[in-house]
């Protein structure tokens, strides 16, 4: 379920409006409206906001099938609730939704940890301009912006205790 089609069913369920909600939880009508249509994606600060003014906590708001969170192993619990892993869900979620199946997606997981290991390995071998953005990346930012990215990609590969979010253990 997508977060939008979550407030809404929580604010049917308790009966209140979009207006209500959006005056309760400190935000404009627009901007709640398109967290709602998943036009837009709420920080986890902005989260807790809508679930105080839902009553309900985060772990009530993600509970599966009326298992909440906290019945999930610890790991995995930490990991959704880790702000830094919300983009990696998002797009693993964004998979899914373009019919993927859970197979695939681990695949390209392995593929991709298998690439960062590549990566990391040639850093650590003093091999250099081996971070190449797809060619989808140019003209959406500056060749300032990218040679940021580029370097701070690097610096996290270059770092021996990186792992990626779906491998932390």
């Amino acid at each position: 379920m997508l977060l939008g089609d979550r407030i809404q069913e929580l604010r049917g369920k308790r009966r209140i409006n979009r207006t209500e909600l959006a005056r309760r939880s400190g935000m404009s009508l627009s901007y709640l409206n398109e967290i709602e249509r998943d036009l837009k994606s709420p920080t986890i600060a902005i989260l807790q906001k809508i679930c105080e003014a839902l009553g309900v906590s985060l772990s009530e708001f993600f509970a599966i099938n009326g298992e909440v969170i906290e019945s999930l192993p610890d790991d995995l619990k930490s990991f959704i609730l880790d702000p830094q892993n919300h983009v990696l869900i998002k797009s693993i979620q964004g998979m899914k939704d373009k019919g993927l199946s859970n197979e695939a997606i681990a695949a390209w997981l392995d593929s991709l940890s298998a690439t960062i290991r590549d990566v990391k390995k040639r850093i650590a071998e003093g091999e250099t301009g081996i971070v190449v953005f797809a060619d989808d990346m140019k003209g959406k930012y500056s060749p300032e912006e990218l040679d940021g990215m580029k370097n701070k990609f690097k610096e996290k590969l270059a770092n021996p205790d990186f792992k990626p979010p779906w491998r932390k253990k």
